[in-house]
C-alpha cells in the first residue's frame, strides 16, 4: 500500500452501503409482490385499474431502487483518505464534502471495529479518536467505514507509528525549547 497516494474504500464497501440503504426498497418489493399475488381477488370491473396501479407501483419501486443504488455508489466513492508527512487527510460526503486533516500528534487512539456481517465479508471500520475540540463532534471521532481487513491493519499500524513518532518529536522539541529558555534565563543572571 502506497501511503502517499489518495485511497478510496474497497469494492466491498459498496455492498455495505447498499445493504445499509436497501431496507425500504425490500419492504416495498415484498408489499408489491403480495399485492401482485392478490390481484385475482379484485372484481373484473376493476381489473384494468388494478393492473395499472401495480405497474405504476412497479415503476415507483424501480425508481426507488435506482435512487438507492446511485446513493450507495456516491457514498462509496465519497470516502477517501491520504497520508501526508504531518497530516492524515480524510474526505467523506457526496453532496457536501467534508475534508478533515488530522495532525498525527493529536491522535489519541485508533480502533478497528468488526461486526459479524463485517467479518463475514472481510471488512473493518477504523475509528480514529483525536483530542481536537470544537463544535462539531465528528472532528473528535473520525470513521473510515468498510475497509478491507488487511488494509485496515496496515492503516492502523501506520497511524499509530506516525502518531508515536510525531509525539516523540514534539516532546523532544518541547524539551529543547525549555532547555533553551533555561539557558537564556541563566544568561541574564
Amino acid at each position: 500500500m502506497d501511503f502517499g497516494d489518495t485511497h478510496h474504500l474497497g469494492a466491498r464497501a459498496f455492498i455495505i452501503f447498499l445493504a445499509k440503504h436497501s431496507k425500504w426498497p425490500l419492504i416495498f418489493l415484498v408489499v408489491l409482490v403480495l399485492l401482485w399475488t392478490q390481484r385475482g381477488f379484485v372484481p373484473a370491473d376493476y381489473a384494468i385499474w388494478t393492473d395499472f396501479a401495480l405497474k405504476a407501483l412497479l415503476l415507483m419501486w424501480l425508481g426507488l431502487f435506482a435512487f438507492v443504488l446511485f446513493r450507495s455508489y456516491f457514498e462509496y466513492r465519497g470516502h477517501s483518505y491520504r497520508f501526508d508527512d504531518e497530516y492524515f487527510h480524510v474526505t467523506n460526503g457526496y453532496i457536501t464534502r467534508n475534508e478533515i486533516g488530522v495532525v498525527y500528534h493529536q491522535i489519541q487512539h485508533v480502533t478497528i471495529k468488526r461486526g459479524v456481517f463485517d467479518r463475514l465479508i472481510g471488512v473493518s471500520h477504523i475509528i480514529i479518536v483525536t483530542n481536537m475540540v470544537g463544535n462539531d463532534p465528528t472532528i473528535s471521532h473520525i470513521t473510515l467505514p468498510a475497509i478491507n481487513s488487511n488494509k485496515a491493519r496496515l492503516i492502523h499500524r501506520e497511524l499509530l507509528r506516525k502518531a508515536q513518532g510525531n509525539a516523540s518529536a514534539e516532546r523532544s522539541r518541547d524539551n529543547r525549547a525549555e532547555d533553551s529558555d533555561d539557558d537564556e534565563e541563566n544568561d541574564w543572571e
